[in-house]
């Protein structure tokens, strides 16, 4: 929102300083995700869980069926309540494609996401720094799986 700092507005104001600030968003709750890999559980598109049976076919629809710009809400169930990334596919079905990291918290029902970036993240362990052996087939033997980052609000 403009104001009397030159025409510009908050974001604009804070990138033209030297050096720039920055700028931390805005939402309702003060909570703006940015597209990082510190916003979200790097392993868990890759890893199987109680949450993510089958890795090999999230793997598969990551690589096939997400781009960047398709809109994301948040689903989940108990602590994983509003912390799951869905992905609307096709067929009109939410599909789980990742989850928030601990640092990002947790979401609402209105959320404003988009798909930031898809990227390849090597992996060496697993989250929990096991072996490869939860890994999905494909990603043991690539080495790396797909991540999906996403940038936007949380309310």
């Amino acid at each position: 929102m403009p104001d009397d700092k030159d025409g510009l507005g908050d974001r604009e104001f804070a990138w033209n300083q030297f050096p720039p600030v920055p700028f931390q968003g805005q939402s309702s709750d003060g909570r703006t995700l940015v597209g990082s890999h510190k916003e979200i559980a790097l392993g868990w598109a890759m890893n199987a869980s109680l949450s993510n049976p089958n890795p090999e076919a999230c793997q598969d629809y990551i690589e096939k069926k997400i781009a960047v710009g398709d809109a994301i809400t948040l689903g989940g169930r108990g602590g994983g309540a509003f912390k799951e990334l869905m992905h609307c596919g096709g067929n009109g079905r939410p599909q789980k494609i990742g989850f928030l990291s601990i640092k990002s918290g947790v979401g609402g029902p209105n959320v404003s996401l988009k798909v930031s970036a898809v990227v390849r993240f090597r992996a060496d362990v697993d989250v929990n720094g096991d072996p490869l052996a939860i890994l999905s087939p494909s990603v043991q033997r690539r080495g790396w799986g797909y991540v999906v980052l996403v940038s936007g609000q949380l309310r």
